[in-house]
């Protein structure tokens, strides 16, 4: 079933085709002419129906284009929560989700199983996530989603992009501000961003967050530039509150830089305590950090990652405070090297790391 609605609909009106389209024997697509809408509501995916904008968002873009979703309410512009054990096959498609700086969030799905967001563009929303992926911590229904070429601007709070859930993967996802461009949280697991571009993160670019593990982050740029006094990670694997292990993580691939003057705690990856252990940090480009690798796991594969530190910071390559970890291969240069063992700090009070390899530049 094929409808099409146009900037003159209701919010309700458009609701309405969704719902209309959902109950049809096969489902089928909402078609949205190209305009400015706006809706006093938020619209409601539902189950096999496909939200496309008619003008493709050809690139990952904060200039609206072609089907332009500008809120006119402080709820969330597409808004799902499904029923326990229920069925979610939804697509959203080329379409440009503008907050009006009134908005929570651009997507918010609670309760899903099974979405494709594509191409799709989130500007100027105030809530705290500009996607967000949610899990219904009871019951741990909520899973697979794929989310693609798609491009989020949000201000200093939050995070752009946002899992709580499993099995979701973003591909060449893009984000500007934030304080995170990605967290990967409690709960998530599975989840992977290949080919991301994360740009204006206040505090980290992806942080990991007490998932179930078994995330992946690989090929991704992060550029952090802000001359901020606070921390700042461009990679961040952590343990809520120490409690819950964060394990198993491949971070492989990624080009991580910091274009400014980093402060004292400007990290490129960071592990956070021990309970972040046997995660797999393997060929990052790590770039003008005041330290490369900061590392309080236990257990942890550091190979072959390429280290250059800053040029105008006193930095260090490879911070050791926890226990039982490798560092294998890959270089480190320091154009200012800071004083004690700049290179690869092994703390005397930890046991069982191994150091092998490891060019000094």
């Amino acid at each position: 079933m094929q409808v099409t609605v146009n900037p003159q609909y209701s919010a309700a009106d458009i609701n309405a085709a969704i719902t209309a389209v959902s109950a049809s024997s096969v489902g089928g697509t909402v078609w949205f002419d190209d305009g400015v809408y706006q809706p006093i509501i938020p619209l409601v995916p539902k189950n096999r129906v496909a939200l496309r904008g008619l003008t493709p968002q050809n690139s990952p873009s904060g200039d609206p284009l072609g089907a332009v979703i500008q809120a006119a309410h402080t709820g969330h512009i597409f808004s799902y929560q499904g029923v326990i054990g229920g069925k979610s096959d939804i697509g959203i498609y080329d379409l440009f989700l503008d907050g009006n700086n009134q908005a929570a969030n651009g997507i918010n799905l609670y309760r899903f199983q099974g979405a494709r967001i594509q191409r799709v563009n989130v500007a100027r929303v105030v809530g705290p996530y500009g996607m967000n992926f949610d899990n219904d911590v009871a019951t741990h229904n909520s899973y697979t989603a794929d989310v693609l070429d798609c491009y989020v601007n949000k201000g200093a709070s939050g995070s752009c992009y946002r899992t709580g859930a499993n099995q979701v993967k973003f591909t060449r996802a893009i984000s500007d501000g934030g304080n995170y461009s990605l967290t990967i949280d409690e709960d998530a697991g599975n989840c992977s961003s290949v080919d991301g571009h994360f740009e204006g993160a206040e505090i980290a670019a992806i942080f990991v967050n007490s998932s179930t593990g078994t995330n992946r982050l690989i090929g991704n740029l992060v550029s952090m530039t802000k001359n901020s006094a606070q921390q700042q990670i461009g990679i961040l694997l952590g343990s809520l509150q120490g409690v819950t292990p964060e394990t198993s993580n491949t971070v492989q691939g990624n080009v991580i830089a910091y274009g400014g003057i980093p402060q004292e705690q400007a990290w490129g990856i960071y592990l956070e305590n021990s309970l972040v252990k046997e995660n797999s940090i393997l060929g990052n480009i790590i770039r003008g950090f005041a330290i490369a690798i900061n590392c309080n796991g236990t257990g942890n594969d550091l190979t072959a990652n390429i280290i250059t530190g800053s040029t105008t910071t006193p930095s260090r390559g490879i911070l050791l405070n926890g226990d039982n970890n490798s560092v294998l291969g890959g270089s480190i240069r320091l154009p200012v090297p800071q004083s004690g063992s700049p290179y690869v700090l092994v703390q005397p009070w930890t046991t069982g790391n191994t150091v092998e390899h490891v060019k000094q530049l």
